[in-house]
Order: C-alpha cells, then structure tokens, then sequence
C-alpha cells in the first residue's frame, strides 16, 4: 500500500504521463461506441389479467394490461371450462388486451377465465401500429356458409403481424379459427353466429398488430405437427398437420417452441371444422416459448372426427446484460485481476454471454478490449504506463456496446480494494 501512496504523492510526473498515454491512446481506440440498430424486443413480458368468474350462458369480458413503458403486442385467454368459448379478443389500447368469453355449459357451478398480454418496451418496437378492418357481417349470406364468415385486416408494405383477433358484436358469435397469415402481414379470423340476430346478419371487427420488419433480426410463423392432416388448413399452413379432435371431444396442443433468442409474442389456432369446432383458450405458456391452444368440438350430424392446429410467431429477442468489473488486488478478497491487468463478467439472465467484447476504459482514456470466454469472462493486459495511470485513479471502466441479441450494460471498479484510504 506504501508504494500506492508514493505514486499519488508524485502526482506531477504521473499527470504527465496520464496525459502523454492519452495523447498517444486517443487515435487508436474509442470507448463507448455506440451499439448497433436494434434487432428485436426488449422486455419481453406475460401479463395475466385476474381469474373472472363466468356461469351458464353468461357473456363476460376481462383485460390484461401492460405496465407503464410497455405496450400490448397481442393476448389470449385460459378457459377453466370446454365449454367456456372465445367471443372477442383484441387490443382496446396501445396498453390492453381484452377478451370476452360465453358459457355454452349446462353445469351448475361457476367456471372462470383469465386473460393474457404479452407486452414489450414500447421503446424497441417504435413503429408499432393496430390496424381495424371495421365493421364486417356474418349472416345467411355470407361466402364461407350460412352464419361463417371470414375476415382479415392488412398491415402496411414493410411490415409484419405480431398479433391480432376481432371483437364480435353478437354474444353468440363464436371463434373457430384465429391466426396469422401465411404472407407474415395480416391476422386471419373465422367466426361462427349458432344464434343469428332477429336481422339475420350480425358484425364483427378483425384486428392486426403491425411493426416494421426490420425492427426484427428474426420472425417466424410456426405451426403445430401433431397429428392427422386437415385439407382446409392448407390455407395459410401448407403442409401443416394437425391435431385430432374426435366427436365431442376436448383437445389442447401446443405451438412449436420458438428457436433460442426468439420468443413467441402470438398464438392463435385454426379448426378444419368451422361450424361445430370452437376455441375456448389460446395462451402463452409462462416462459414464452410457445402458445397452447384447446378446441373443442361439438358433435357435428356426420360424427366424424375433426382436426385443429395450433400456432405462433416468434420474433428475436434483445436480451439485458450484467456486466461486472474486478479489482486488481482485493484486501476483502473475492475475484480480482491482478496487477497489470483489468477484466470483467459479461452474463445475460445469469448465464455467461460468450464471444462478446469488453472494453476498458479511464475515464475517456481508453485502455484495451477483449473478447469474452466460455464463462463470459474477459481480461487484457496493460502496459506500464496505462497501469500507473489506473493505479493512479483507483479505477477503472469496463463496457460492452451491445448488438442485435444483447443491449449494452457498463460497469466501474476501485483498482485496490481497500479499508484503507489511497
């Protein structure tokens, strides 16, 4: 410690030699460059709504709301019931999701529901935009069959659908089918009317949640391949399978897990059986890696079996980093560097970011960069003069710039940790 405090009292000369050190440093490198464009959300978070109640032939709406800073990418619903179905399901607000549900059981006893947002940094998606088709009919006349109707609403040239669902007037229009299009630019909704209207025609609106895509570094639209092959879900799934629902049956699937540093901000379903096949909950699982998806199929006048197939899209993920910076000697022990050298831990969710750069820096004296290893761990050496200059300080800065899979993150560390004054 004694040679600590010489260098200090000799603060003339090493002020010197800090400043020749940083004339002679400043043309070849640069810290605290800036990161590079964004290539996915950040925040990435499920919001679940609170347990709603529901009994026989009751028609209930709940909401999932983002925080402050978030907004709603898309949602869904977790029915206790089979027999709970999805009436509506869109976003109210840049912030909530809402859906309404009908009891179409017999049973005597409550049932309940529970809403789901998926919300990201309203920051990383800053192109964001819900688009309405408005009002559509469903009727005896429309062009899928009596009291079947069809609708789907586009997003812009550029981008791409991250969510979607309708909001049904009629409180017994039901959803059968709920999902992205194949074209990766608009939600695709069907709707089934059991109990058409004195006027015979009833309305319904089709959402789409659009962001450009080049706010993505990766997007996906994944299908589910359990099962037997129905022929209509070539509609959008070509070469899709799908998953079995015998008569009167009961049926919950999952989605295809997204890709590591993908998570999956929507899910929907499609039913081969658009009269008698309904969807009563679609929802993330509670890691975002995938959706679920129950139909349940009523028993159609032929009794044969039917199918479904569950869905989702993933997107790239920007993940936050930790980055922590070690002291070259410690009197209070733990990780240190050693003398002449300067090293930080980059990790991301507890787990070590590999192969990523770390720059050391005094103050705006750059020092050196490094790579991270297998445990996120980076070290550089300094020369003689960078060592004086940071003993010098009793300090030092460490910084990771980010990139399309990971934001940045900076940290700071005394030299000599010491109960000591230096």
């Amino acid at each position: 410690m004694s040679s600590t405090r010489g260098l200090r009292r000799g603060g003339g000369m090493l002020a010197a030699v800090v400043a020749a050190l940083a004339a002679l440093l400043a043309t070849t490198a640069t810290a605290g460059a800036a990161p590079p464009p964004p290539g996915g959300v950040t925040g990435y978070a499920i919001v679940q709504g609170n347990s709603t109640n529901i009994t026989p032939g009751e028609n209930v709406a709940a909401s999932a709301q983002c925080p402050a800073g978030k907004v709603v990418l898309s949602g869904g619903v977790s029915a206790h019931s089979p027999l709970t179905f999805i009436n509506s399901s869109y976003p109210t607000d840049s912030r909530t999701w809402e859906v309404v549900m009908t009891d179409t059981g017999v049973e005597t006893y409550t049932e309940h529901f529970t809403p789901y947002a998926v919300c990201v940094d309203a920051s990383s998606v800053p192109g964001i935009v819900q688009v309405s088709s408005g009002e559509l009919p469903v009727g005896p006349n429309t062009y899928y069959g009596a009291n079947i109707a069809a609708g789907d609403e586009y997003c812009a040239s550029g981008q791409v659908v991250v969510g979607g669902g309708v909001n049904s007037e009629d409180p017994s229009t039901l959803l059968t089918i709920s999902q992205p299009t194949s074209d990766e630019r608009a939600w695709q909704v069907f709707v089934h009317l059991p109990h058409p209207p004195l006027s015979g025609t009833s309305y319904y609106d089709t959402y789409s949640v659009c962001v450009p895509g080049a706010d993505f570094t990766a997007y996906q639209i994944g299908t589910g391949t359990d099962g037997q092959y129905g022929s209509i879900l070539a509609l959008g799934f070509p070469g899709a399978q799908a998953t079995a629902v015998p008569p009167g049956v009961t049926n919950t699937a999952g989605s295809p897990y997204c890709p590591a540093g993908e998570v999956a901000v929507a899910g929907g379903a499609a039913n081969h059986d658009t009269v008698n096949g309904f969807i009563s909950s679609v929802y993330p699982n509670s890691s975002g890696e995938y959706w679920l998806a129950t139909d349940t199929e009523t028993d159609p006048p032929s009794g044969y079996q039917q199918w479904f197939v569950p869905n989702d899209i993933c997107v790239s993920e920007i993940l936050p980093t930790t980055l922590v910076a070690y002291p070259q000697l410690s009197v209070f022990g733990g990780p240190t560097v050693g003398f002449g050298a300067v090293g930080a831990t980059l990790t991301s969710g507890g787990n070590p970011v590999v192969g990523r750069t770390i720059s050391f820096s005094l103050g705006t004296l750059p020092l050196c960069s490094a790579p991270t290893n297998a445990n996120g761990f980076a070290r550089c050496t300094l020369t003689f003069g960078q060592e004086n200059a940071v003993l010098f300080a009793n300090r030092y800065s460490a910084s990771f710039a980010g990139d399309s899979y990971f934001l940045p993150s900076n940290a700071s560390t005394v030299a000599i940790k010491s109960p000591l004054p230096i």
